[in-house]
């Protein structure tokens, strides 16, 4: 069923996109368990006070390009890494969200255990811009439903908030997970948005 899901989830990412991770070598890894099963960890957010576990989100340092995202609107890989190369001391890329543009993950599984996630973004533009931030996930019957997480709004490269994925709680049964998507999308004025190094806090290992 999750197989079927993440499919739909996938399509739905594409049809946006076209209509609209190694730790460093300093960070030992640990494993969360959970209905998504065991990967790696580390603590990415150490430095600003947040010790949560994270595992990076598909494709979520950009290093390897774009292929794992669905863009639109002019938003695209560029060279420059967020400052504080949490992921990796050698990364050199980042996403580039210009106005008009939207951004979406691939989908991934989460679960009770996976309750937050938390980015790195910079606007170089209007300070009247925001960057949206929502999540895409699956209904009862399957049709892909959207919830609108909350607004953010930065200079320089820093952490987001600690943002809740809110829908992994209809999958509040032990053992259950479902998949979702995050889509990022500047509003307001005239912004110049990247993001870099996207996580989501496995909560099971602390």
């Amino acid at each position: 069923m999750h197989a079927r899901l993440r499919a739909a989830l996938t399509a739905v990412a594409c049809a946006i996109a076209f209509g609209a991770l190694a730790a460093p070598a300093a960070q030992a890894a640990s494993f969360s368990e959970d209905a998504c099963g065991a990967e790696a960890s580390t603590q990415p957010f150490r430095q600003w006070g947040d010790v949560a576990q994270y595992v990076p989100v598909p494709g979520g340092s950009f290093e390897a390009g774009d292929d794992a995202w669905a863009l639109s609107g002019g938003a695209k890989v560029v060279a420059g890494n967020e400052s504080h190369y949490v992921n990796s001391p050698d990364d050199t890329r980042s996403l580039s969200l210009p106005t008009g543009s939207s951004a979406t993950s691939p989908a991934m599984c989460t679960s009770l255990h996976r309750p937050t996630f938390r980015f790195f973004t910079r606007n170089t533009g209007s300070r009247f811009s925001n960057l949206r931030v929502d999540v895409l996930y699956a209904g009862p019957l399957g049709d892909i439903r959207l919830y609108h997480l909350g607004l953010l709004s930065s200079s320089s490269w820093e952490p987001s908030l600690i943002m809740p994925v809110i829908v992994n709680f209809l999958s509040a049964l032990p053992g259950a997970s479902t998949d979702v998507a995050f889509r990022f999308t500047p509003q307001g004025g005239s912004g110049a948005w990247s993001i870099d190094d996207v996580y989501v806090d496995p909560a099971s290992r602390r």
